[in-house]
């Protein structure tokens, strides 16, 4: 399969402190990644570098081989994605803010609206106003305005967070429909058991760098993030 997503040492620094020290990556199209690590271990700083909200230091980021800095255009029109929560007009109604934003879409009309709404079964209250939304509904109709434009790659971080079961198990069955798509997904997320229920690899980023996390024979994903951690939340050291 081909690649969609690759990343090269990125690295950045806020107010002089390092945040992110040296992140490489890569990730095929149709594929569903886990991005785990703990807390101010850089996970949402990579994603905003790679969403090209923040610029990076140095590195390189290429979205379907395209340069997010030389060819940036060509780059960002193939990704999209939810940064820490989904962004929509609370006083209209779900159908009417993904209309808006098809019309602001080359690429969207409204076959393919009523396609995004059939595949993350959004039907039911697709009309009533977004701000009357659970959180569950919230983050479908968040990652249906992320689909308006047909991405390559969907970059989703935390989506699972504050939602109940019922609601991490709906969301959960997005997913897969997707990458059979050939959407590629890169999840952040803090909730191991369902990271490795439903990605197919997973990157580890500790003190800003990617680690290999490749769990050892009848290890959990949660086991081996304690031990590499060695359960304080920074790399385990020799």
């Amino acid at each position: 399969m081909a690649v969609c997503l690759e990343v090269k040492n990125l690295t950045k620094s806020i107010k002089g402190k390092p945040i992110v020290g040296g992140v490489s990556f890569s990730i095929e199209e149709g594929k569903i990644v886990g991005f785990v690590g703990p807390n101010g271990a850089g996970k949402t700083t990579t994603m905003r570098m790679i969403m090209g909200l923040i610029k990076s230091d140095n590195g390189s980021v290429k979205i379907c081989g395209y340069d997010l800095y030389d060819e940036h255009k060509k780059a960002i029109s193939n990704i999209a994605g939810i940064i820490e929560k989904p962004s929509f007009y609370k006083e209209f109604s779900g159908l009417d803010n993904l209309l808006l934003m098809a019309g602001i879409s080359e690429d969207a009309d409204e076959d393919y609206i009523d396609e995004i709404i059939e595949l993350l079964d959004m039907k039911d209250y697709i009309e009533n106003k977004a701000g009357t939304y659970s959180l569950g509904m919230q983050q479908r109709l968040g990652i249906a305005l992320a689909l308006i434009n047909k991405p390559k790659i969907l970059i989703l971080d935390e989506p699972l967070n504050g939602l109940d079961p019922i609601g991490i198990r709906e969301l959960h069955s997005i997913f897969p429909k997707l990458a059979e798509k050939g959407t590629a997904i890169l999840i952040s997320s803090h909730i191991l058991k369902e990271i490795e229920e439903d990605c197919d690899e997973c990157i580890m980023i500790l003190d800003g760098k990617t680690v290999d996390i490749a769990p050892e024979e009848g290890e959990t994903l949660e086991e081996a993030f304690f031990r590499i951690t060695d359960g304080k939340g920074g790399q385990k050291h020799a």
